[in-house]
């Protein structure tokens, strides 16, 4: 029996179907030179240079600490005392005097602890600020390495799928050819393929971007090689509700708590401030021929203008701890709130992969199945499986994007409650109870 020659593409592109239906995204990965996401968020809080200049910050605040709690520089003077407005009379009578005097200002017993105190809170802060940004830059860095991982899987599928597409022009017009196809299917048979190839040149461009924006991250020059992402990077993190744990943990609330004990030190000093300085002076005066003179001063500052100066100061201290209670409670309740908001996020994000993995997935390698068999029974037109191919090739595309946004959230909730649960990239998360 003649064997005709249309039907080997169809024949090719019916085989390569049944292969890409039975190797599915769980496939053994490729070789990666792409490092573990966490040693890429090392080598990203080592190179930052924000992040430098935070701890230098830090360094000068600490710096001032000290000062803050010192005493006032003391103040040297020069006395003349003369008895006759016409000459000088120094040692000539015994009046008439001429010598340094030196005095220190001594402020009232507390003053100074307090300032010291508000200075070291200061320097709390910039820590607090430190930990933030670090975190921060974490969050970007697993987010874009996620990013680069669902591009990546995305190319995959789509190279794969243009193999099949051209497999399937090469059938539409070799039956075209003979006369048992009309030019429509080539048509639109190469519309899809140029769709496909569209996708994939925007799919390079957008890995493109985000390995930019990685190297940007890390401080390594534009063009820096990554290699190929194959695992998910993963953020292991404790089991939800994260509520509590976001308002024990965030570094907004820590800041706040900061702010609160300022303030509370702030009025401290400008309660404090109502109490009067001590000053001590001592002098030695020249007498000339006659023994010198030796002199002692002790003085007390007089508050005259307390009700126009201290008092105010101390009532606004007042309502600055006020607000900055206010503000704790506000970061308390934004904190519980963007972690329920990202819980929910993240559950649905879970439930919907989960559902796709386990119906669509299925579903459309079966349609697959169905669309073959149909075409190869006659019963079916190509158009058949060229819609089911479109229908596996979206379904594991969705599959891809929403495990790189269960990656985004994750990251973002490491912001929330920090890395102390942290999970090797590519393992399982601990909030999935190390089950996928």
């Amino acid at each position: 029996m003649k064997e005709n020659n249309h039907l080997r593409p169809a024949a090719a592109l019916l085989a390569a179907l049944a292969l890409t239906v039975t190797a599915e995204l769980s496939g053994e990965a490729s070789p990666t030179d792409a490092p573990p996401v966490e040693v890429l968020v090392e080598e990203a809080l080592r190179a930052a240079p924000s992040l430098e200049a935070m701890h230098e910050r830090l360094a000068a605040a600490r710096e001032l600490v000290h000062p803050a709690g010192a005493l006032p520089s003391p103040m040297l003077e020069l006395m003349l005392q003369n008895e006759r407005l016409d000459r000088l009379t120094v040692g000539d009578m015994g009046m008439s005097m001429l010598g340094p005097e030196l005095r220190q200002t001594f402020p009232w017993p507390g003053k100074r602890a307090a300032w010291r105190a508000v200075a070291e809170l200061d320097a709390d802060a910039r820590e607090v600020e430190i930990e933030l940004a670090g975190r921060e830059l974490s969050k970007a860095v697993r987010q874009a390495a996620a990013g680069i991982w669902a591009v990546e899987r995305r190319l995959e599928l789509v190279a794969g799928a243009l193999d099949l597409q051209q497999l399937l022009i090469q059938t539409v017009m070799a039956r075209y050819g003979t006369g048992e196809g009309e030019q429509a299917a080539v048509v639109r048979a190469q519309l899809e393929g140029s769709r496909l190839a569209r996708q994939r040149l925007e799919l390079d461009g957008a890995r493109e971007v985000l390995v930019a924006t990685l190297a940007r991250l890390l401080g390594r020059p534009p063009g820096s090689p990554f290699g190929s992402f194959t695992e998910r990077p993963v953020v292991g993190l404790p089991p939800p509700p994260w509520g509590e744990l976001a308002r024990a943990a965030s570094p907004l609330v820590a800041s706040r708590r900061l702010a609160v004990e300022r303030a509370q030190r702030e009025e401290e000093a400008a309660r404090l401030a109502l109490r009067p300085d001590l000053t001590a002076g001592a002098g030695l005066a020249y007498r000339g021929s006659l023994d010198p003179v030796v002199s002692l001063r002790f003085g007390l500052e007089v508050p005259l203008w307390r009700r126009q100066v201290q008092e105010p100061k101390l009532r606004a201290a007042g309502h600055e701890l006020a607000a900055a209670h206010a503000a704790l409670r506000q970061a308390e309740l934004d904190a519980a709130s963007e972690a329920a908001r990202l819980e929910a996020d993240w559950r649905r994000v879970r439930s919907v992969a989960r559902l796709t993995e386990s119906t669509l997935v299925p579903q459309t390698s079966a349609a697959i199945d169905s669309a073959r068999s149909a075409y190869l029974g006659g019963r079916g037109e190509l158009a058949m499986v060229v819609e089911a191919l479109r229908m596996w090739l979206e379904a594991r595309m969705e599959l891809v994007d929403l495990q790189a946004r269960e990656a985004a959230i994750e990251a973002e909730v490491q912001v929330l409650v920090g890395d102390t649960h942290e999970a090797g990239s590519g393992g399982p998360s601990a909030a999935e109870g190390g089950a996928r």
